[in-house]
């Protein structure tokens, strides 16, 4: 299953997980009916390396500009500065949005990497995101 992204969306995420790092960045993705990508960054409250817990209160106001512009919420994106490239028990425990998919930004072999992955009952499937 692919999750097709414009490269320049990809680039900011991982922009913006380099640029967090060492902490745990997170945020949301939005797409218009025009198919334009949105990056929302959101502040991570735990301000921690393996962990992230988004701002409630920007959630909250970026789920109204989401709204306001007739925009669609596709994807949660966070990284994970140290690795791994795939989500962890704590992703999958604490998981509230079982049905989006969820973008993890990280390094892998020798470079950061955009990986996408949706959660089912098995576990988490792995979306193409970033193919090279």
């Amino acid at each position: 299953m692919a999750f097709a992204l414009p490269d320049s969306t990809k680039r900011r995420i991982i922009r913006l997980a380099r640029e967090g790092a060492p902490l745990e960045v997170c945020g949301f993705l939005a797409c218009s009916r025009t198919r334009k990508f949105k990056v929302y960054p959101i502040k991570n409250q735990l301000l921690n390396p393996v962990r992230f817990y988004m701002d409630p209160e920007e959630m909250l106001a970026v789920f109204k500009k989401i709204e306001s512009r007739g925009e669609e919420l596709v994807a949660i994106y966070h990284s994970h500065p140290n690795g791994p490239s795939s989500p962890s028990s704590k992703d999958w425990q604490e998981d509230y949005y079982p049905e989006m998919v969820k973008l993890i930004a990280a390094p892998e072999g020798g470079r950061w990497r955009l990986n996408a992955f949706l959660k089912t009952e098995d576990g988490y499937q792995r979306l193409t995101a970033d193919p090279s």
